[in-house]
């Protein structure tokens, strides 16, 4: 565990900064993760509805055709 009481007020400064730099990063990560997760859950919703009308229309041509 770091000790940061015995660090100078100079090295604290930089770590900050660069903690905070790394904090914003993930963030832009983590928005960068959401919306791509957004977007593949409404391509799977699309596309099992689209498969679920197709096996409807399947059913529905195999029962009109008897």
């Amino acid at each position: 565990m770091n000790r940061f009481e015995a660090w100078e007020a100079h090295n604290l400064a930089k770590f900050a900064q660069e903690a905070t730099a790394r904090l914003l990063e993930q963030e832009e990560l983590i928005e960068s993760l959401q919306a791509d997760l957004k977007t593949a859950i409404r391509a799977y919703r699309h596309l099992i509805i689209e498969r679920a009308n197709r096996e409807q229309n399947n059913t529905v041509d195999s029962s009109g055709a008897s």
